[in-house]
């Protein structure tokens, strides 16, 4: 069984259906999301996607409490979404991640390139207003400014399969754009030109794009891997980005970028409100103020991190879903909320190898007529559970579901009871 299967059915739960009315909903007012846990979060609103499509005509912004929370929320809802099936109301590049263009904590002022390409990326899709896009970022990512909108565009040069452009034109936007022309492209900032065929590494992409000619007409457009020059992926169109160095006049914050529908999700306004005020008080410190070289980004805090008190202010113009689990009914943040729904799902409990703890669980559940399902990147790991069982003569049945979450659950509404291996042989 395929993992996606699974999204299908969660589809036909009421919740997930009454969650994607309220999304479609266009009145004012946020939404409160109780009982959710472990990795039912990505599952649900994977799930409401096809349960009602047209909640995913808007983006949606998650952020996580911190970059690990963030990447395995970003690594579920992919596994779950674009798990290597393109779907009918999905698409592949529909899930992307904004990190921190910083190291470690904003603090420190060490700035990391591959991360600043994926900035840029999820930035030119957030700019492209295309949906579905389900951004996932954290407090760290949220608090640093970006360019504007008008810069990027500025910035950007788009292509697309079947159009007519002279291949010297390309060429020539590339040099005003500050590509450098090299032999071979190996790293964001230059390209290559043979023949009919341009090779151009992106800002935006972590992979360099080969635009293939046919006359005056693009013929192809793909990704390539730089050590072995092999195609990785045939695209119908591209955003050549380049190097967004920006005064801070050119930069605003981010929600200020977000198109104006975006759903924003997140556990706890309060803890976010703090963070990003805590950031903004740490500043840069003294030893990164020393070490930083680029002029062109100053590590100065009124010129790379929002003030609290813009973004306390501009978050009230967004529709927001809070995730966290509120037990006072006195908690602001809660009782202003316009709708609210309850989940009733637990996590995956620890067993550490312990099969006859797992086998009492299980059955538990078996004669209360659950549906177990057991999630692995490998099938092997599915066979050798089924072939433990077997030989402790336990007399669990479960599906084997292709590809894994990060931690598993069980809906106890919808008797689904969903583990992971890698929690199950921990």
């Amino acid at each position: 069984m395929e993992i996606q299967e699974l999204q299908s059915l969660f589809a036909r739960s009421p919740r997930v259906k009454a969650l994607g009315r309220m999304l479609v909903d266009n009145s004012p007012g946020n939404i409160t999301l109780s009982g959710l846990c472990a990795s039912s979060a990505p599952m649900v609103f994977s799930a409401v996607g096809s349960a009602c499509p047209q909640a995913f005509s808007k983006p949606f912004l998650f952020i996580l409490d911190d970059e690990e929370q963030a990447g395995y929320f970003y690594n579920d809802l992919n596994q779950i979404l674009t798990g290597g099936n393109t779907q009918d109301n999905f698409n592949t590049n529909a899930v992307c991640f904004l990190p921190s263009s910083f190291r470690r904590a904003v603090k420190y002022g060490q700035r990391d390139a591959a991360n600043e390409i994926l900035r840029t990326d999820t930035l030119t899709r957030l700019s492209t207003g295309r949906t579905p896009l389900l951004a996932v970022t954290y407090p760290s990512a949220m608090t640093e400014l970006v360019v504007s909108k008008q810069q990027l565009n500025t910035n950007t040069l788009p292509l697309s399969k079947g159009q007519n452009i002279d291949i010297r034109d390309v060429h020539k936007k590339l040099f005003d754009l500050g590509f450098r022309r090299t032999d071979y492209v190996y790293e964001p900032g230059q390209f290559a030109l043979r023949g009919s065929l341009i090779d151009v590494y992106s800002f935006s992409c972590e992979h360099p794009y080969r635009i293939d000619f046919f006359g005056d007409e693009i013929d192809s457009l793909r990704t390539f891997d730089v050590e072995n020059q092999l195609s990785i992926d045939k695209l119908p169109e591209i955003q050549i980005v380049s190097q967004l160095t920006s005064s801070s006049e050119q930069c605003e914050s981010l929600l200020t970028f977000l198109p104006q529908d975006t759903i924003i999700v997140t556990r706890d306004m309060t803890f976010l409100k703090q963070e990003i005020q805590r950031i903004w008080d740490e500043g840069f410190g003294m030893s990164a103020q020393i070490s930083s070289t680029d002029e062109n980004n100053p590590l100065d805090k009124l010129q790379t991190l929002c003030n609290p008190d813009t973004f306390n202010q501009q978050i009230t113009n967004f529709k927001t879903i809070l995730t966290g689990n509120y037990n006072q009914p006195d908690i602001q943040s809660y009782t202003d909320a316009k709708s609210n729904l309850k989940f009733n799902i637990s996590p995956q409990p620890v067993f550490h190898k312990n099969f006859d703890l797992l086998t009492t669980e299980l059955k538990k559940y078996q004669e209360e007529k659950y549906k177990i399902y057991i999630l692995a990147d490998s099938q092997k790991q599915t066979d050798r559970l089924e072939s433990i069982f077997v030989d402790i003569k336990a007399g669990i049945r479960f599906i084997p579901v292709s590809r894994t979450l990060h931690s598993g659950f069980i809906d106890h509404d919808s008797k689904i009871v969903i583990f992971t291996d890698h929690q199950i042989f921990d």
